[in-house]
């Protein structure tokens, strides 16, 4: 899977220390209490729209790469990932159709979403969070509890191909458990990206030409 690289290119990657209780920690997914918080929350949620900010950080550079835009979905598997800053690209998925563009005046493109796999990829695992699809996410990652409050979880790559890219990805969840806060994606402990989602709205009517 190709996810760490559709990540750099749309917009997700920090480093931070984490506290408070950490309960379960060894507690396979399906298995712990936190997880079925995660799915009670994920089920009330029809729609999101959220802003988000990327801050891209490298070892060897002195300068943190920032990257601005919005996201938003609304069920079953509707989405639009749109980069404002610095530069203007983005795609929309539609079920099993796509669209994706570059620049204020791009054309977009359409195409049937299999086509191009790593939005495929991508989408799927926005997807399978929202809707808290922990056996699907478990066959690819060993997911732990990091703390419960607010829920924040560390998943390790199972797969080789992904293990070549980055060693672990953790995950903020909001305190109402109903969505993703932040997101941090770890090549090793110097060179990491960090999203962070703000302005999150949920369950609110989106604009039917979104998508």
């Amino acid at each position: 899977m190709r996810v760490l690289f559709f990540f750099l290119i749309i917009g997700l990657w920090p480093c931070s220390v984490f506290g408070g209780p950490a309960a379960d920690e060894n507690a396979p997914a399906g298995e712990s209490p936190v997880f079925a918080r995660i799915a009670r929350a994920a089920a009330t949620v029809i729609t999101i729209s959220s802003d988000f900010r990327q801050e891209q950080h490298a070892g060897m550079l002195e300068d943190v790469l920032v990257s601005e835009g919005r996201f938003y979905y609304e069920r079953p598997r509707r989405m639009r990932w749109e980069v404002a800053e610095p530069v203007q690209m983005g795609f929309i998925v539609n079920r099993g159709e796509a669209k994706r563009w570059r620049g204020k005046q791009g054309r977009q493109e359409r195409f049937p979403i299999h086509q191009v796999p790593f939005i495929k990829v991508f989408t799927d695992q926005v997807f399978a969070w929202i809707t808290a699809d922990f056996d699907g996410l478990r066959r690819g990652y060993e997911i732990q509890i990091l703390q419960t409050d607010p829920i924040e979880l560390q998943l390790m790559p199972l797969l080789p191909e992904e293990q070549r890219y980055f060693r672990y990805i953790r995950i903020q969840f909001s305190a109402a458990d109903s969505h993703v806060n932040r997101v941090e994606i770890f090549q090793d402990e110097r060179d990491f990206i960090q999203v962070q989602f703000f302005n999150t709205t949920l369950n609110e009517p989106l604009p039917k030409d979104l998508f």
